[in-house]
């Protein structure tokens, strides 16, 4: 089957539109923007690592069990960063979420 010229065309085309709404699709989610006001890390962690038994309510474990789990594996939850990431996810913030 040849391509005409008409079918070339089109293919540049659709092409072209892929590569513009990839480009239209890069950055940050406004979810993900308001992570830092909403997020349960942000939001509602402190309150429950003030409070130890609302942290083991919530949590299933102690403070100091989390604590000790987090010196543990923190090693493994440090990601390598580059300028594309605005808001760092610490590593903290992933065993909580992991533990939710």
């Amino acid at each position: 089957m040849e391509l005409t010229s008409e079918d070339t065309a089109l293919l540049i085309a659709s092409e072209n539109v892929h590569l513009i709404l990839k480009r239209e699709r890069s950055g940050v989610h406004e979810i993900n923007q308001s992570r830092g006001q909403y997020g349960v890390y942000h939001h509602l962690f402190p309150q429950l690592k003030a409070d130890g038994e609302l942290f083991f309510q919530y949590f299933r474990m102690d403070i100091e069990t989390s604590i000790y789990v987090l010196e543990k594996i923190e090693h493994c939850l440090i990601k390598n960063w580059c300028n594309l990431h605005q808001q760092k996810i610490l590593p903290e913030e992933r065993l909580v979420i992991t533990f939710r």
